[in-house]
């Protein structure tokens, strides 16, 4: 995960969500030596949740004063 990766956006995800983005980069590695195909449509769902965490949450907490809990930048944080 590059920190440089959401241009426009104030976001370092090694900074703020190390857990997230250690998890979501070992999930790539894994299936980076399995079919292309495979490989392609797992790192979108990986991507997709990524995109999620670090800028739509992070957008969505500091926009909304009345957020009930807390941003999840650790994985313990994140409840259901």
């Amino acid at each position: 995960m590059k920190d440089d990766y959401y241009i426009g956006y104030q976001v370092s995800p090694t900074a703020e969500f190390s857990q997230w983005a250690e998890i979501i980069k070992a999930f790539i590695e894994y299936y980076r030596d399995d079919k292309v195909g495979v490989l392609r449509r797992q790192t979108q769902f990986a991507g997709k949740l990524a995109d999620y965490l670090f800028v739509y949450l992070k957008n969505y907490y500091q926009a909304s004063e009345n957020t009930v809990g807390e941003l999840p930048n650790k994985i313990d944080q994140f409840s259901r």
